[in-house]
């Protein structure tokens, strides 16, 4: 009978905490090269903390800090890279690269046409949640800097349709009926699940 091999704690402590404050991440639909991502993280430099960035051969960059703050600005934060967007996961024991399902993306979605009373906060997250689930209004919007169309970011799950319309009653009872517009959206395999 062979012996079975035993790690310890003690054996992966020090490998786990160099990791610990890493993100995995990886742009949704697209294969960035090594050198345009760093360059990426380098342009973003005044916003964010220094970190160190990898790439793993199956296409997933790691983002390595030197503390859970520069790990807790990154992920809090919404990113895009050429309208796609940029999944961040933190590092995990037992992390598999390759079995990592996308189920939940982040695209911005505008609502072209909708009238300017609907613009509040308030009726915009109203609006949004009918379409999924809403992170953020574009800030050119709330700031009144752009008054061509309203323009949310959302949280969609990739398995699910995508809402192209939403029907509200107005203030003074009428029927809304409001299209959605995404800036992105999420394409997947019915077959392979990716």
């Amino acid at each position: 009978m062979k012996k079975v091999l035993v790690i310890t704690w003690n054996d992966v402590v020090d490998e786990r905490r160099y990791w610990q404050n890493a993100l995995i991440g990886y742009v949704v639909g697209d294969r960035v090269p090594f050198a345009v991502m760093k360059g990426y993280v380098e342009q973003q430099g005044r916003k964010i903390v220094r970190s160190e960035v990898l790439l793993h051969e199956a296409g997933y960059f790691i983002f390595r800090f030197a503390d859970m703050s520069g790990l807790l600005q990154i992920k809090e934060a919404n990113w895009l890279f050429s309208l796609r967007p940029l999944v961040l996961n933190p590092w995990v024991p037992n992390f598999k690269f390759d079995d990592d399902v996308l189920e939940i993306v982040r695209t911005w979605v505008q609502f072209p046409g909708l009238d300017l009373q609907f613009w509040d906060k308030a009726a915009l997250e109203k609006i949004g949640s009918r379409v999924r689930n809403l992170l953020y209004t574009d800030v050119q919007m709330t700031i009144k800097g752009r008054v061509s169309y309203p323009r949310v970011l959302l949280e969609v799950h990739m398995d699910k349709e995508l809402v192209e319309q939403v029907q509200f009653i107005d203030p003074e009872g009428d029927r809304v009926q409001q299209c959605a517009l995404y800036e992105w959206k999420p394409i997947r395999c019915s077959k392979c699940k990716i």
